[in-house]
């Protein structure tokens, strides 16, 4: 289990019921006030409606960034996302919220995203350095990706149901290089030359995938591809994020579910 993130004179303890219900409520009102700053901007200044998808995007993604150290069980990961879901579908319904779904392409991404949080976490949540890399990759490059091709795409290209172009691809696959290489060089002890290979690799597949996914099913695939990719690239154990026997793969081979929430 990862440490707490916040001192225990704050909030109450990590990892009690009452340390789970605060920060999962925290959690939740920032949600909330990102969306509506989102939409205070779409009604004031009227900006392209992807502008205001990817600061929900960008700003719900800063938000899960701490969650290894800021909650303790899937299950509170899992409630917050039922609970910000849960809003979401009902304003989609009633045509609210057109800084998020005043888009023209068939979309639904904004369910993707957390189904995709929730199970980065909970494959993830005990390998901090790779979960970060994982949702990097979802947050900063995605949304680089969707913001230099619409700006700057110059050479479109279809591959499933949404356009793509080149430019937003290598704006992709050039951002996931650098940053899966710098976390990887800088917070792991791997050795220099392997994590240049390993971001690489990591770098060019997963933006395949961002390429292929339809509908916005890349905000669950992307995530999930970079930490499988990651822990099976990685050069035998290292020390801090490296996966444990007890983690992974257990899990993938279908033990105990149970084991998985504990």
């Amino acid at each position: 289990m990862s440490a707490p993130l916040v001192n225990a004179s704050l909030l109450p303890a990590f990892g009690t019921p009452a340390g789970e219900l605060v920060r999962a409520g925290l959690l939740l009102v920032a949600s909330g006030l990102v969306l509506l700053i989102a939409e205070i901007w779409h009604r004031r200044a009227n900006p392209p409606v992807e502008w205001t998808r990817k600061l929900v995007h960008l700003g719900v993604g800063a938000l899960a960034a701490p969650l290894p150290w800021w909650i303790a069980s899937p299950w509170t990961v899992l409630a917050i996302a039922v609970l910000a879901v849960g809003p979401i579908l009902w304003a989609r319904r009633r045509g609210l919220l057109p800084s998020l779904f005043g888009v023209e392409r068939a979309s639904h991404g904004e369910i993707y995203f957390p189904v995709g949080v929730v199970l980065l976490f909970l494959v993830g949540r005990r390998e901090p350095v790779f979960f970060l890399i994982s949702l990097f990759t979802l947050v900063v490059c995605d949304s680089l990706a969707a913001l230099v091709g619409r700006a700057y795409g110059r050479h479109p290209y279809l591959l499933t149901s949404d356009r793509r172009s080149l430019e937003g691809s290598a704006a992709f696959l050039i951002s996931a290089f650098v940053g899966i290489h710098l976390a990887l060089l800088l917070l792991t002890d791997i050795e220099r030359g392997a994590c240049v290979r390993i971001a690489l690799q990591v770098a060019l597949l997963v933006t395949s995938l961002e390429a292929i996914g339809a509908r916005g099913s890349d905000n669950l695939t992307v995530p999930l591809a970079t930490f499988y990719l990651l822990v099976t690239l990685t050069p035998g154990p290292v020390d801090g994020v490296a996966p444990t026997p007890a983690v992974w793969p257990p899990h993938v081979h279908g033990l105990d579910v149970v084991e998985v929430f504990q």
